[in-house]
């Protein structure tokens, strides 16, 4: 959401005014920024908007990272 909304910034779009582009009403995005939470459909509509795309990833465990790392021990 924070990369999202300084796109949006930086092209001069006011918060109401992404969320009216993604076909998101102001007050569920307002509601999902503060909880933390947001539909992937949501974020995916938001992202568009601004000509950003969402991209998921397997999540690492911080032991396999400090695995990669060599870090461990």
């Amino acid at each position: 959401m924070d990369q999202i909304y300084a796109k949006a910034e930086s092209v001069g779009l006011k918060k109401t005014e992404l969320a009216a582009q993604a076909g998101i009403d102001a007050s569920v995005v307002a509601r999902s920024y503060r909880r933390g939470k947001i539909s992937l459909e949501s974020l995916q509509a938001l992202a568009g908007v601004v000509g950003l795309t969402v991209t998921l990833s397997a999540a690492q465990s911080e032991l396999a990272s400090k695995l990669e790392a060599g870090s461990l021990f």
